[in-house]
């Protein structure tokens, strides 16, 4: 999508209404697989629409989820999705799924193994899959900082909608195997009353391959609390990925508005 109809999109922008049943937390934060809690879920939504000479809708949600297995094991689910539609054609229709399975996560220093799934509409990612196993360093963790930094091996396979790439050395095959180290950041700063949040992701992937194949992926994100458990959302997503099928825009963008309801529960 043109960078003038992104613009388009987000001057006319009316935020989807969330309704959810509010229960008793701690407060909105996100989902850290340190935390002591049994359980923690976040969901969060936002969209756009505008109609009349120009159709345009855009949907993204996405679904968190932290489970603490034992005192050894905590299970980590991140998944979103994104559809956007511009004048009756599909724009992107795409679905993020990255698991976790860490070990004695209240360490400062813990291994973790990882899974992740991924379809890309506008990329032609048919499938994207890889997996691997890391290990995670607490650089900060107090009540209101939180900064963790990772380091990971990882295998990957994608299959294309396409065999013709900005690369020759991958063009003639629809599908690159590939491994990867990865470098990873995570952070989130709280205000003293708790009711402002900033937090960002990023994660930087090189390739080992005989031509140079690297992406690079940032997400920020500002909350302001409404509720216990309700949280307006703030959010810029930035993609950057070296080898694209021809044709295909190697940078992306995305700025969203939402909505976003947390639950945590205590271990009794």
């Amino acid at each position: 999508m043109k960078k003038s109809k992104l613009t388009l999109i987000i001057r006319s922008v009316v935020p989807m209404l969330l309704m959810i049943l509010i229960t008793q937390t701690k407060g909105l934060s996100q989902l850290n697989e340190s935390d002591t809690s049994g359980f923690q879920m976040r969901i969060g939504a936002s969209g756009f629409r505008q109609s009349g000479n120009v159709d345009l809708g855009i949907i993204r949600s996405k679904l968190d989820l932290v489970i603490r297995l034992s005192n050894m094991l905590t299970f980590k689910s991140q998944n979103n999705t994104l559809y956007q539609q511009f004048n009756g054609f599909t724009a992107d229709n795409d679905l993020n799924s990255r698991n976790f399975l860490y070990y004695q996560s209240q360490n400062k220093l813990y291994p973790f193994i990882i899974f992740f799934a991924q379809q890309n509409f506008r990329r032609l990612v048919d499938q994207r899959i890889f997996s691997g196993v890391g290990m995670t360093w607490q650089l900060i963790q107090k009540e209101q900082h939180i900064v963790k930094i990772s380091a990971t091996g990882i295998y990957e396979e994608t299959k294309f909608n396409a065999n013709t790439f900005n690369e020759p050395y991958y063009s003639g095959k629809n599908f690159i195997r590939i491994w990867r180290p990865t470098a990873y950041i995570n952070g989130e700063h709280k205000s003293m009353d708790r009711k402002f949040t900033i937090n960002y992701t990023a994660y930087w992937q090189p390739g080992i391959d005989k031509v140079s194949n690297q992406r690079f992926n940032l997400e920020m994100g500002a909350g302001f609390q409404l509720l216990k458990t309700l949280s307006l959302i703030i959010n810029y997503l930035y993609i950057n990925e070296e080898i694209v099928p021809a044709g295909i825009n190697q940078i992306d963008g995305l700025f969203s508005i939402g909505l976003d309801y947390q639950i945590k529960k205590q271990n009794k």
